[in-house]
This record gives structure tokens, sequence and C-alpha cells, in this order.
């Protein structure tokens, strides 16, 4: 029997505490129920040159860290702002293809959605996210959501 094969979708970068403390956590549970026979896959929306310096400095062996973005969008740049414009005011920002996941969907035992608050009206609507969980069930992954908050929540 091959070992599991997680992947972890959604999460933000370790820079926020939080979502690596997700990510630690739920390490630590597959670690009870596999011992070291599993892999997981780290998927995030993070520009690839932030997933990149991620990967260098992961401390979990069994960690891998792909983007799910195919180009950098470095901060305040021109592509940032129309990403935050588009996310808040468009009605249908073009979608990502995760060809990324292509590859990895065909031996994934499971995907977890991950991430703080995924699923909240607080940073407009989730689309990412219900794109994403739409692609993996196109590919026949089990997709669980496990510490993605679902709202609506107010924005404070």
């Amino acid at each position: 029997m091959r070992s599991p094969h997680f992947l972890l979708v959604g999460n933000g970068p370790y820079s926020n505490r939080g979502c690596e403390a997700i990510v630690r956590g739920t390490m630590a549970i597959l670690r009870h129920e596999f011992g070291e026979a599993f892999r997981v896959t780290l998927a995030t929306f993070e520009a690839p040159n932030i997933i990149a310096d991620q990967a260098a400095h992961e401390s979990d062996s069994l960690i891998t860290h792909v983007p799910l973005l195919n180009k950098p969008l470095g901060r305040w740049s021109l592509p940032w702002w129309s990403r935050q414009i588009s996310r808040s005011f468009l009605p249908k920002p073009k979608p990502h293809s995760f060809e990324v996941l292509d590859a990895l969907c065909k031996d994934a035992t499971c995907t977890l959605q991950i991430g703080g608050d995924n699923y909240t009206l607080d940073y407009g609507l989730p689309r990412e996210f219900m794109r994403l969980d739409e692609y993996l069930r196109q590919h026949d992954v089990p997709l669980v959501l496990w510490g993605a908050s679902v709202g609506p929540f107010e924005a404070a």
C-alpha cells in the first residue's frame, strides 16, 4: 500500500503565524495517525517567489511547497493592484487554471482546505477558494474543509 498524499490548499504564508500554526497542528495530527508514512503538498495563493523562500526555510521534511499562482505578484505592483480590485469589485475575475495541481491530483489521497477566514464575505466573495474546490471536485479528489472558517462575519 502506498503512503497517503495530502494536499493542503488555501493557506496563507508562514509570515501569518496563524496560517503556519494550522499547518503545524495539521502535521501533528497526521503524524499521530500515520507516523512518518505520508506526504504533504502545501499549495497556496501566494506568489512563487514567496513560496520558494518559505520552502527554503521549511523545517518539516514531509512538506513540499507549491504556488497556486503561476506568476509573481509583487506587492503594490500593477498586477497586484489589478488582483485586489478584481477581487473586490468585479463580478467575474479571471479564473486560475490550477495546472500545478494536475499531476498532484492523480495520487492525492485527500485535500484539506486550510487557512483562516477563507469562506467569509469580510474579504469579498471567496471566488478563488470556490474555484479551487470545484477544480478538485472535477478531479475526483476528496475535499475536507479543515481549519477554514466559514462566515458570514462582520469586518472589524
